[in-house]
């Protein structure tokens, strides 16, 4: 046993791979996670938006988070298309504002992002109507395909 008083320390220390208990985390429990991302300068996930996987050592109110793994459910925004004919006229700023008062409004969501090329008349809109890009992000995809069993 350790006899260090940091309990994620002393937790760590303690705990043997066969002893972490790996959870998803109900939405009433993830403002527990809160001090964890205040330090980590992180926002805590929105419970409508998001589920949290946590690895932890010990069980109910003894338990200390040794890790976790947040699943968003993010809001996509794209493709956006125009007839060309149409293109310069204003319809795509208009179809964003749209796209934008729907989102925020009506479905009350809180982040959502737009995939765009750098230098792109998306990427543009986007960043006018006050979005930023995630410095240092990239976006990965994995399809998955889930076959039917019989």
């Amino acid at each position: 046993m350790s006899t260090n008083t940091d309990p994620v320390a002393r937790a760590t220390a303690d705990a043997q791979p066969e002893e972490v208990h790996y959870r998803v985390v109900q939405d009433s429990e993830i403002l527990m996670l809160k001090p964890l991302f205040d330090r980590l300068g992180w926002p805590v996930p929105d419970p409508d938006m998001a589920k949290v996987i946590v690895a932890q050592a010990g069980l109910g109110k003894d338990g200390v988070i040794l890790g976790f793994s947040v699943v968003q459910f993010v809001t996509h925004c794209e493709p956006l298309w125009v007839h060309p004919s149409m293109r310069g006229t204003g319809v795509a700023e208009s179809l964003i504002e749209q796209t934008v008062h729907y989102i925020e409004h009506d479905c009350h969501i809180k982040r959502y992002v737009v995939s765009a090329k750098e230098g792109s008349f998306a990427a543009r809109l986007a960043q006018q109507y006050g979005m930023r890009p995630l410095l240092g992000m990239s976006v990965y995809v994995k399809d998955v395909s889930h076959k039917e069993t019989k």
